[in-house]
């Protein structure tokens, strides 16, 4: 059986290099190693991003555009031992998943029996975890496996950041939020003509995705900006303390 690894990577080396660290104490060594390194900031200035740029420079300190790709990131991954292959796409500003399109098109995943996709940042539960994925495999023959996912805490001031408000007092931010909303409208107008997808979704509402424990909702990824010192290592006692209701 032919296998193959491919990590995505941007800009933050202290991600891949735990990746790395991690992939390298795995027990399976029998693999294609690839990585897909993300190339610019991904702003855009063509007829479809002039609404946008035009709102983005009216905010202050605006985030809006993503960070520039880190060359110590490229070297990282262009010296290491394994590396088989890198495939480098320009950053669309759908930064993972507009690379993930590009790669998945090009099929080059194809000639192995099974890739794993990985997100720089990931880290294997033990040294037998990726040894044990191939035997499942190899038992059950499954099409497509989810290995894991990112669990971690927003507080209820940061969702409501992130929530479309209708009542925003800052005319320029309302303008920004008015858009994003319009666009995300338009995405879902184009996902809602596949078939039966109102009843997946109805399906998923028995999952239970957003958690709540007091104060805080259990989402996915967030920058470790948004919680300060105290915060910060309430939550780690939080995991520690409830660690088997969380992973």
């Amino acid at each position: 059986m032919k296998i193959g690894i491919t990590i995505v990577t941007h800009h933050k080396p202290f991600l891949i290099k735990s990746s790395l660290n991690s992939l390298s104490s795995q027990s399976f060594k029998n693999y294609d190693l690839n990585f897909i390194f993300i190339k610019g900031s991904g702003i855009k200035k063509t007829k479809t991003y002039r609404r946008f740029n035009l709102l983005a420079s009216k905010l202050k300190n605006s985030r809006y555009q993503l960070s520039m790709d880190s060359k110590e990131v490229f070297n990282i991954i262009k010296n290491h031992k394994k590396t088989n292959k890198i495939h480098i796409y320009d950053n669309n500003q759908s930064l993972d998943s507009g690379a993930w399109i590009k790669y998945i098109s090009k099929k080059t995943w194809n000639k192995y029996d099974y890739t794993f996709f990985l997100m720089e940042g990931f880290l294997f539960k033990n040294k037998y975890a990726l040894e044990d994925a191939i035997n499942f495999i190899k038992n059950k023959k499954p099409n497509m496996i989810m290995l894991g996912s990112e669990l971690i805490f927003h507080t209820k001031k940061v969702i409501k950041k992130l929530a479309h408000n209708p009542y925003e007092k800052n005319i320029n931010k309302k303008k920004m939020n008015d858009y994003h909303q319009h666009n995300i409208d338009k995405v879902l107008k184009e996902f809602g003509k596949v078939h039966n997808l109102k009843i997946i979704i109805n399906n998923w509402k028995k999952y239970n995705f957003f958690r709540k424990d007091n104060n805080d909702i259990v989402i996915n990824f967030v920058s470790p900006n948004y919680f300060n010192f105290f915060k910060k290592n309430e939550t780690i006692c939080k995991i520690y303390y409830k660690g088997k209701k969380y992973f």
